[in-house]
């Protein structure tokens, strides 16, 4: 079996993922690996019931991802 090449780490986003990142470095220096952090995003209020615009809506959903994906970059 080869060595895996990327590590993907699924983090929970209300959770602390300090120990899976700690645990996915360890991992990626024995196996020479890069390591992907993920987080799926979703939250109820950011849908088109509670916008009237889509414009509104689009801004809402990118910036629910950029704070997800600062975030994630902080942690890395």
């Amino acid at each position: 079996m080869k060595p895996p090449r990327v590590l993907l780490v699924g983090l929970d986003p209300v959770r602390d993922g300090t120990f899976l990142i700690a645990r996915a470095k360890e991992m990626a220096c024995r196996f020479k690996a890069a390591v992907v952090l993920f987080e799926s995003v979703q939250n109820q209020y950011v849908n088109s019931r509670y916008f009237k615009d889509s414009l509104a809506l689009s801004h809402a959903r990118q910036s629910l991802v950029n704070r997800h994906r600062e975030r994630l970059e902080r942690l890395a």
